[in-house]
């Protein structure tokens, strides 16, 4: 049986956060397929963002990450 496992990761303190690409390196490794939506509009390397929303993309499996202020 496969079950669901959610995680909630919150930011406490305010400033500057890892651009998204590192985020995905961090918890999925290097070089991982991910899509993402957020705040980073125009450049997805900023690091004032303070929305975000990921998901692994895998034949296999898909594992979501949401993160907002």
């Amino acid at each position: 049986m496969n079950k669901l496992q959610i995680a909630k990761y919150f930011l406490v303190n305010p400033g500057p956060r890892p651009p998204y690409p590192q985020v995905a390196e961090y918890l999925w490794g290097a070089n991982c397929n991910f899509d993402w939506e957020g705040d980073s509009y125009p450049d997805p390397h900023t690091t004032e963002w303070t929305s975000l929303w990921m998901t692994r993309v895998n034949r296999v499996t898909r594992q979501s990450i949401p993160a907002d202020r």
